[in-house]
């Protein structure tokens, strides 16, 4: 050791200097990859139970064609896949094509198809395509944008945080839940794919501004950040927060700063960034990729000119008389004109492109108080809801966050726009607006929680690192001036104990995290296979084989728009609805079609110029099935489809009271009532009517031998299992007949079926009926 230390001392400082960056750049590098390689792992952990359900599909001969769609879970990976086949098959170019003229699109939103250059956006799409199985590749883009996620943040916070705020945030990012909930495999969803791009881009926009003295440097960083924030216009929706992100940082800047000169120097910068992501989005609109709104692509730049002008006023001597603005100050003055400019801006926010549910998560106490609404279809959206008002909503969010991690976000949000405004650290606003804004918009808004916690996690670490260097540079300080040494100490002091206690909350919510991101992501099944590890289901799986290989292509199957995806995608069979909600029209015909009686189902059907007995019609849910009794018993808490969907087919159709009355006659064991919502609910009718045809009844797998003998002979529904069980009886049908019944059993993963009890089986039942007019 000593011979160490004596060839240490024999090296120059300038050597020493560069041995201690090399070893401190290799540390970070080495923990990045291990950081990186554990959000990586994690996030693959799902790909395990996939392949154990398409090996069972398989062994209970289900072609693999359709087994591997297992892997695809939820619902808009389902497109996703769709469409990276078909840039595929047909090259990237072809995305220009995808409107409705295209045959190929006229699949979904049967009759009219669907416009995917302006619905969808193609990057997810065109990097699936690269790969030689589109879906594999897909389905692992999720994980890579993950992983991207966390390289990024953790580069960028290193180099100008340092390595514990790194260090702090890629741990948050690997394994938080909030973090790895949409960049899982087979969970193909946009925002979680995105992420990395919105993070670059807040990040690059605030260096910028702290080298705002820099010259071309800053100039740069901004430009950097434009063009990040630009390629979000082909990636996601949530563009509009990177716009509103380079808006907002615009407006505040002049509080930040000490006369309207110093402002506008920043706001030049906000300016490069702003125009640079506008002229980006509307080129890709231009040449037919982009889905950006025109107005939202011009809301960034315009209020950067906006801030700029007012300054430039603040500057003629007559306007800074007529203001007293040498008495009040710049940021009293200008705190004035930004009260205002934000009022007037939500007030004109709908016409400024800004409307529908992101207009709701920014005044979503009004929309909680009933003053705004975002129309039926949006209520009934589970990602819409308010966290506030869905039950146990914030304690998921918080649990998703790691507990400690969302306690912290809003309080170190509160900071850094108090540390820009009081003391003048503009480069504070690119990561503090969006941090606060976006907590606030989750409470809102379910949908907004991943990016949420996300630009929080970033908020956290990077404030811990903003600490440290503030102590660093306030050592520095009192070595040159003695004197204020006992003043400054304790206020170190109490930093380092901020810091020390930021990083230990980081920890204990990251390790919380961990443990249910692990157990979730191990457990995970597709939506469409079942419910979990275990306790898998083929039904769908079978669906869609005997669609896609017995039936002609022709015939569309009408179900609720939940299942769109699932249908057209994996059978190739049109749908009249899909997750894309992008017809309200549509949707509501179909809530009143399967909310109103018969009759008015056939009406609608005709309207939709459909053909009798070239038309399917389907609904599904989850059932137990009492083979020494032969009955087969839905439970409205054992529902996880249509029967409890249902609630929100009639709050479209502005039926809630015929629903209502269906859930009083199950809560009081009313059967008069039951049977009269039952004969005048088409849907309720087709669940009541179905299980009795046995002999359309189709086991799937086949191979399930202990259901061979399935036979109905009484259709029961109640709450619960304690509730008092009411009859389903057989109907009468004028217009329909049924045409096949899937009866699923509920499996582990070695193919034996989930008994609850003795001769009971969890199943789910799906239900085919023709319409022959």
């Amino acid at each position: 050791m000593s011979i160490i230390r004596a060839g240490v001392g024999l090296l120059s400082a300038s050597t020493r200097l560069r041995v201690g960056r090399v070893a401190y750049y290799t540390l970070a590098l080495l923990l990045l990859v291990g950081v990186a390689y554990l959000g990586y792992w994690l996030r693959m952990l799902p790909i395990d139970n996939y392949e154990s359900v398409r090996r069972l599909a398989v062994s209970f001969g289900i072609s693999d064609r359709y087994a591997r769609l297992s892997y695809l879970t939820a619902n808009d990976p389902w497109i996703e896949y769709w469409l990276a086949n078909y840039l595929h098959e047909h090259g990237v170019g072809s995305w220009t094509s995808l409107t409705r003229s295209n045959p190929d699109t006229g699949i979904f939103w049967y009759p009219w198809g669907r416009r995917f250059t302006g619905s969808e956006y193609p990057l997810i799409p065109m990097l699936g395509s690269l790969g030689s199985d589109p879906l594999e590749t897909t389905i692992r883009l999720p994980v890579y944008g993950g992983v991207a996620m966390i390289v990024v943040v953790y580069v960028l916070l290193l180099l100008e945080y340092g390595l514990v705020s790194a260090l702090l945030a890629g741990l948050a990012l690997a394994v938080v839940p909030a973090a790895t909930s949409r960049t899982f495999a087979g969970f193909v969803e946009k925002e979680g794919f995105a992420m990395h791009l919105l993070a670059a881009s807040i990040l690059l926009l605030s260096y910028s501004l702290k080298r705002y003295s820099g010259g071309w440097r800053a100039l740069l960083l901004a430009v950097l950040s434009g063009i990040v924030g630009g390629v979000i216009t082909i990636a996601w929706g949530g563009y509009a927060v990177a716009g509103l992100v380079y808006a907002s940082t615009a407006l505040f800047t002049p509080l930040t700063s000490r006369n309207s000169r110093d402002a506008r120097r920043k706001l030049y910068l906000v300016l490069a960034a702003a125009a640079t992501y506008a002229v980006l989005g509307y080129a890709f609109n231009f040449t037919g990729y982009g889905a950006a709104s025109d107005k939202v692509l011009a809301l960034a730049p315009a209020a950067t000119i906006y801030a700029v002008a007012i300054m430039l006023l603040f500057e003629s001597k007559a306007i800074a008389r007529a203001v007293n603005l040498e008495a009040y100050g710049l940021k009293r003055v200008y705190a004035l004109v930004f009260l205002a400019t934000i009022a007037a801006g939500l007030a004109a926010a709908p016409r400024l492109g800004i409307s529908g549910r992101y207009f709701a998560a920014m005044v979503w106490p009004l929309k909680e108080a009933g003053y705004i609404h975002l129309g039926r279809l949006g209520e009934t959206v589970a990602e819409q809801a308010s966290i506030l008002r869905t039950p146990h909503g914030l304690r998921n969010f918080l649990a998703d966050t790691g507990y400690t991690i969302g306690v912290l976000i809003p309080l170190v949000s509160a900071y850094m726009l108090y540390r820009a405004i009081r003391h003048g650290e503009a480069w504070q606003l690119p990561l503090a607006l969006p941090s606060i804004g976006l907590y606030y918009g989750a409470m809102g808004m379910l949908y907004l929680s991943q990016s949420a916690s996300t630009i929080g996690s970033i908020a956290v670490a990077a404030t811990v690192g903003s600490l440290a260097s503030m102590i660093a540079s306030e050592r520095g300080e009192t070595r040159r001036k003695r004197k204020r040494a006992w003043e400054m100490a304790g206020v170190r002091e109490l930093r380092i104990l901020t810091i020390i206690v930021l990083v230990l909350l980081v920890l204990a919510g990251t390790a919380v995290g961990y443990q249910k991101s692990h157990r979730t992501l191990t457990a995970h099944v597709s939506t469409a296979t079942g419910l979990g590890k275990n306790f898998v289901n083929l039904g769908w799986i079978q669906l869609l084989q005997d669609l896609g290989e017995e039936v002609p292509k022709s015939i569309p199957v009408v179900a609720w728009w939940d299942y769109g995806y699932w249908i057209s995608v994996g059978s190739g069979h049109p749908s009249l609805a899909d997750g894309a909600t992008s017809n309200g029209t549509q949707i509501r015909l179909l809530a009143e079609m399967f909310t109103g009686d018969e009759d008015e189902a056939d009406r609608i059907l005709r309207s939709l110029h459909l053909k009798p007995n070239r038309t399917l019609i389907l609904v599904h849910d989850m059932a137990l099935y009492d083979e020494r009794q032969h009955a087969l018993i839905y439970l409205y808490s054992l529902s996880t489809d249509d029967i409890k969907k249902a609630w929100a087919m009639h709050h479209i159709a502005e039926r809630d009271l015929n629903y209502e009355l269906f859930m009083a006659a199950l809560a009081r064991g009313r059967q008069d009532v039951l049977d009269r919502v039952v004969n005048g609910t088409f849907i309720f009718k087709l669940f009541a009517d179905a299980p009795y045809h046995s002999d359309k009844a189709k086991i799937a797998p086949k191979a399930s031998a202990k259901l061979v003998d399935y036979k109905v002979n009484n259709v029961l529904i109640a709450f619960s299992q304690r509730s008092r069980p009411l009859l389903l009886k057989k109907q009468a049908m004028r217009h329909f007949e049924p045409y096949a019944i899937i009866v699923a059993p509920y499996m582990n993963f070695d193919g034996k079926m989930i008994e609850p009890a003795p001769k009971l089986y969890y199943v789910r039942l799906i239900i085919i009926y023709k319409w022959i007019g």
